[in-house]
């Protein structure tokens, strides 16, 4: 099945996804399944890291076997958050996408996903 006709949305669901990892391979943060009937509207992507060490993440959207990156070993200040994307550069997940998160070093991180679920 195809993304649905947004001009022809039935539901808009807010929704909120969280990952903390210390994985240096890609780790799914949001799937939105083949055949779903949905669209992922992203709305904030943003990582914290709370370790005293500069950390290296890395996001990307995971289409048809190929990454393309949003972010690519973007160092994430110790102490500190970063926005990686905001509400104002629409980013939409169709079906079969993911969003995926990994660090470049073995220090916990953590990423959090705001975005609306419609079909």
């Amino acid at each position: 099945m195809a993304a649905p006709n947004l001009i022809l949305t039935n539901n808009i669901y807010g929704n909120t996804a969280f990952l903390a990892t210390t994985s240096l391979t890609p780790q799914s943060v949001l799937s939105n399944s083949a055949g779903s009937g949905q669209a992922y509207k992203l709305n904030t992507v943003m990582v914290a890291n709370p370790n005293s060490v500069n950390i290296p993440i890395t996001v990307d959207v995971l289409r048809g076997g190929t990454g393309y990156y949003l972010a690519a070993n973007v160092t994430v200040p110790f102490n500190s958050s970063l926005v990686v994307q905001a509400k104002d550069t629409a980013i939409y997940l169709l079906e079969g996408d993911s969003l995926r998160c990994n660090v470049a070093a073995a220090y916990t991180c953590h990423f959090t996903i705001s975005f609306e679920t419609i079909s």
